[in-house]
């Protein structure tokens, strides 16, 4: 009853000090949906904009499938998120009315190109020469298709990514995507470790659908599945032991694994790190599956202010070419926000993780498929795998994680360009699959830290900005300090936002 009229009554009685309440209520009559209009929007087609809206022409309106509409249509993301989308209700007779659906678009894409020059041996002006480039869009030329592609191109190094997805293939609820990407990643936190080199290349393919049943809770849940192939190389080290120069013998397979350089260790140390070192950067060509399930009910993307997502997601990795990666990873995670003061000035924001990572027998997990709790993205206040499992403190990473956040977010500045953040973390990753076979704890008792479950938590605040271009910054504080450590780590990250 879209147009009842309820009217209160207080009728006080001085003597008992007591008041009756009485409400009259007028309800009127259901109303029908004539005419469903979208104002507004420029660049976005009325299409994606109506099939994320429960209400039809013709058939009943009600407050719950306006409401509904409202949050479906402020998800995509597309539109301002302080009133970028209103609703104009036009009464036409007693039975029906018409409906326009107002919003105000907001920008979606993001392109730039940049060149540097510098560094060292520059034995040529190419040799220092730099330049990047990128152009992303989740809602390419108002379609709802999204695209990001990314290049860099040096001399000595060349990366290039590339996706493009559809959640709507077809106008219909099957969503299609693929990723090609040649990426060239450093893992520079193993500091009694030469820097690690690495060259990943590959590509996937996704296809998924969406659900639609009886029950609420399985409504607008996206399942998705995956398969690709990836090529994992690392740059050839070839160090000696005594004076640390490069071996001028021929480079071979073998060469393609990090060499260690722990000093000061116990007798036997070298071997035992080396051996976890050549299992997680082992190189190798893989085929891989997955399966995601997800259901997403928050309010924004970028300025979320209320609602629920969580995500599930198994991943199943076969060697090829006689290689020996192969490994089972399940995750999950859940985010969940409600605001405490108004819509956006101060909104309370709950973080759960979990996941899982074990090797085939005789097979590998690598390096950065593993858990490695500590940083920014998972436990802020500690270093990146500071709270997993480490070898004579560098962190090789973890085949169990654990770990939750909570956050107060509010606004700094009236556009919410920039926000300000308190949290709290808490976590801790543990159990590496080659500690047992590659360290005998009765003879290095000392070199192996966190192997078992450890909680550790901290405290903190943080900005996050997002023109001229997007920024987080965090700031840590250890609820236990422990000797050895530090009391606080700042965080310092930028990332891509639509």
């Amino acid at each position: 009853y879209i147009f009842a009229h309820i009217d209160p009554s207080i009728e006080p009685d001085d003597e008992t000090k007591t008041v009756n309440l009485t409400f009259y209520s007028e309800l009127g009559n259901k109303i029908t949906l004539n005419k469903l209009t979208v104002k507004g929007n420029k660049k976005t087609r009325d299409k994606v904009i109506r099939r994320k809206m429960t209400l039809k022409e013709g058939e009943q309106l009600t407050q719950t499938d306006m409401d509904v509409s409202k949050r479906n249509v402020e998800s995509l993301g597309y539109f301002e998120a302080r009133d970028g989308v209103n609703w104009k209700l036009t009464r036409l007779n007693d039975t029906t009315a018409d409906l326009d659906l107002i919003v105000k678009e907001a920008k979606t894409g993001n392109f730039n190109v940049q060149a540097g020059f510098g560094g060292a041996d520059l034995s040529s002006p190419a040799d220092g020469l730099t330049i990047k480039g990128n152009f992303s869009d989740s809602n390419l030329f108002g379609s709802g298709i999204f695209v990001d592609t990314q290049a860099s191109w040096a001399k000595k190094e060349q990366t290039a990514s590339l996706r493009i997805a559809q959640p709507w293939l077809m106008d219909k609820p099957i969503s299609g995507a693929f990723d090609l990407y040649h990426r060239r990643p450093s893992y520079d936190q193993l500091r009694n470790v030469a820097t690690v080199n690495g060259k990943l290349t590959g590509g996937s393919a996704t296809i998924g659908f969406m659900t639609r049943g009886s029950y609420a809770w399985l409504n607008d849940t996206q399942i998705l599945f995956i398969a690709g192939v990836d090529n994992m190389k690392y740059e050839p080290q070839r160090i000696l032991a005594d004076d640390a120069k490069a071996d001028p013998k021929p480079i071979t397979k073998q060469d393609m694994r990090p060499m260690a350089r722990i000093t000061g260790g116990l007798a036997g140390e070298n071997e035992a790190f080396q051996c976890i070192l050549d299992k997680e950067f082992d190189p190798g060509t893989f085929a891989w599956i997955a399966n995601i399930v997800e259901q997403n009910h928050l309010n924004h993307p970028v300025h979320t202010s209320r609602g629920l997502k969580w995500t599930i997601q198994t991943k199943l990795a076969f060697p090829t070419f006689n290689d020996t990666i192969g490994f089972f990873k399940w995750t999950s995670e859940l985010h969940w926000y409600t605001p405490f003061i108004n819509e956006y000035d101060l909104v309370f924001h709950i973080h759960a993780y979990a996941g899982i990572a074990q090797p085939f027998k005789n097979k590998t997990v690598p390096f950065p498929e593993m858990f490695h709790v500590g940083g920014q993205y998972s436990v802020r206040g500690y270093l990146f795998g500071q709270i997993s499992p480490r070898f004579a403190g560098d962190p090789i990473g973890a085949s169990k994680s654990l770990f939750w956040n909570a956050e107060l977010i509010f606004p700094i500045t009236p556009d919410m360009n920039m926000k300000g953040v308190v949290f709290y973390d808490g976590g801790a990753g543990f159990d590496n699959p080659y500690l047992k076979e590659c360290v005998d704890p009765t003879k290095l008792p000392n070199s192996v830290q966190s192997n078992n479950f450890d909680y550790r938590h901290a405290i903190g605040i943080g900005v996050r900005m997002l023109q001229p271009m997007p920024i987080k910054i965090d700031w840590g504080f250890k609820i236990d300090p422990r000797k050895g450590e530090s009391a606080s780590e700042v965080h310092f990250g930028m990332s891509t936002t639509f």
